[in-house]
């Protein structure tokens, strides 16, 4: 049971009248002599006017404050591509001046880069389809809860007529409904861009982001004079996802793709053209035997230098579930991609 302190005991009713009636007269002394409120602010100013609502339906209803929502922060993603080192490491190994080892590997369907640049048409000076390695792609959502995007890319290395992305587009879509059976989503103004593409002095293979059963459509465009651009032909007929292409002139052209077969294997495959882009052949390029373990394989970055050319290929060890290391080896040819040789 509680104690309870004498300070808190009631005093009789009859003792407590003189104080009330004191306390009362020296409220009402004070209220009379009390100044104006000032304003909250702190600072000097006219005084404050009240009013006393006559009744409680003269009281306003309080508000509540108006819910105001901030932008969220920026989430980026990087699009770095390796093309620039990885022809480099093409070159030193045409030349006979370096090998495979020292390339990062890389591995199919994880969002490894293969050498892709970033396409889109730039609205900066005179407008133009332009390749870039290197872009920031920013999203957020604003005030209103819309999604907010842009693009930001460092120097463009090559560009191209931005005419050249209609004729892009139109087959893009084309091939689409005829391989994939969809329709591709498109920008304003029937865009595809930005897209993933694959880039030389001559000639841009450009790549839809729709993937339908391991199938993907390109296009490629070629030009003999710097300016008139046609289109060179295409592979769309051949399952697999583009990781590689090479033009090397009017007639002569390589695509690499990976593509999944029986038992969950992801095996690389070659293609070349000799008349144009008008038919493909299977290159059958082999991985020796010893190396069957290795389930996992991508070829990329095909690199020609007159008659001598190269394409690295990309193992990625896998056995009965298990996953392993991953190693770089080379095709080579100098019969301009007739035959290849495998390099350990």
């Amino acid at each position: 049971m509680s104690r309870s302190n004498r300070y808190d005991r009631p005093r009789p009713l009859i003792r407590m009248i003189p104080f009330a009636v004191i306390a009362i007269l020296l409220m009402t002394i004070i209220a009379c002599k009390s100044s104006p409120i000032a304003p909250e602010s702190g600072e000097k100013g006219n005084p404050v006017d009240t009013v006393i609502p006559t009744s409680a339906a003269d009281t306003p209803a309080p508000t509540e404050p108006e819910a105001t929502a901030e932008a969220s922060d920026w989430s980026i993603t990087e699009i770095r591509s390796r093309r620039a080192e990885l022809e480099a490491s093409a070159k030193a190994v045409v030349e006979g001046k370096g090998g495979s080892e020292d390339i990062y590997p890389f591995v199919p369907m994880t969002g490894d880069n293969a050498g892709e640049s970033f396409l889109r048409v730039s609205t900066e000076g005179d407008a133009a389809l332009t390749a870039y390695d290197v872009c920031l792609y920013k999203e957020r959502l604003d005030s209103e809860f819309n999604l907010e995007w842009r693009y930001e890319c460092a120097e463009p290395f090559a560009q191209f007529p931005s005419e050249l992305s209609d004729g892009i587009n139109a087959k893009l879509a084309e091939y689409a409904k005829q391989f994939l059976g969809v329709e591709l989503l498109q920008n304003e103004g029937g865009n595809l861009m930005p897209a993933l593409g694959f880039v030389g002095n001559d000639w841009i293979v450009v790549v839809s982001g729709e993937t339908t059963a391991n199938r993907q459509v390109h296009t490629i465009w070629r030009t003999d004079d710097g300016t008139n651009y046609y289109e060179f032909g295409h592979n769309n007929g051949f399952s697999g996802q583009v990781t590689g292409a090479c033009i090397i002139s009017k007639t002569t052209g390589f695509l690499c793709k990976v593509d999944t077969g029986a038992d969950d294997i992801v095996a690389f495959k070659v293609f070349g053209t000799f008349d144009g882009g008008n038919t493909w052949q299977d290159m059958n390029l082999e991985i020796p035997e010893e190396y069957a373990g290795y389930g996992i394989s991508a070829a990329f970055a095909p690199y020609f230098e007159g008659d001598n050319g190269v394409v690295f290929v990309s193992m990625w060890y896998r056995d009965r579930g298990e996953y392993g290391e991953t190693i770089i080896h080379s095709f080579t040819t100098s019969d301009g991609g007739k035959t290849w040789s495998f390099n350990d």
